[in-house]
């Protein structure tokens, strides 16, 4: 076994300077005001509506959080102007192309985008199916890329004395509404910490992350719970 080298004044340093940075990030991002009165409705409504209606929910709830996203950060002098490009015709006005766009220019975490689109395509099969009855198993194809925010769920399900088991449509709401938490913080965040010359990543998410990240996630705590008791019928 090789012997573990002492650290060095440099590696210290650079350690520091991260910490520092993340610090002034983060105090930087907290004090921008933020309003989850609309990311808990939509929750709620996830949590509680016909399962048909999840994804068309959430899909609006995505597409609204998306453009003004863009709004935010898109150039002020774009020829012909930010709403030009998010207009009815203009080149990022679907929600299929704002997710290309997000993802095509590293807007957001990828693995979010690539839920969304899954959503989008439940979304797109409710809207153009009339027989909703070849639709009653959807939710068992579950969202792609969230499974380790379900997994810690059910962890701590099982801690406080559940059976840490949930059933495909409620896995299907757990999911999406966790999608909702971290599409609605990073959309405006993300680009912040880019702009900062940080990993996006590990500023929003790591060790001395911003307090906005437990603000956003305590609605999706509430409604994790709500999930919870509603798959076994106690609410």
């Amino acid at each position: 076994m090789s012997e573990q080298r002492p650290e060095t004044f440099v590696t210290r340093a650079l350690r520091a300077y991260e910490q520092e940075r993340q610090q002034q990030f983060a105090t930087g991002v907290d004090a921008i005001p933020i309003d989850v009165t609309d990311l808990r409705r939509a929750m709620n409504l996830i949590a509680r509506e016909d399962i048909r209606f999840v994804p068309v929910i959430a899909c609006a709830f995505a597409d609204e959080e998306l453009a003004a996203m863009f709004k935010q950060f898109l150039p002020d002098d774009i020829p012909g102007g930010k709403k030009s490009m998010l207009g009815r015709f203009g080149p990022i006005s679907t929600l299929f192309a704002r997710i290309q766009f997000a993802f095509a220019f590293d807007m957001m975490h990828s693995d979010i985008l690539i839920a969304l689109d899954k959503l989008r395509g439940h979304r797109n099969n409710i809207a153009h199916t009339w027989d909703q009855d070849s639709l009653r198993d959807f939710e068992a194809d579950a969202i792609p890329l969230m499974g380790e925010i379900e997994h810690a769920m059910l962890h701590v399900d099982i801690k406080d004395g559940g059976d840490g088991d949930l059933s495909p449509e409620a896995s299907f709401r757990l999911r999406t509404v966790w999608l909702l938490a971290k599409l609605f913080y990073e959309r405006r965040f993300y680009t912040l910490a880019i702009r900062a010359k940080m990993k996006p990543y590990s500023a929003l998410y790591s060790d001395g992350h911003p307090e906005a990240l437990r603000k956003i996630s305590e609605p999706a705590h509430l409604y994790t719970q709500m999930i919870f008791s509603r798959d076994r019928g106690l609410s």
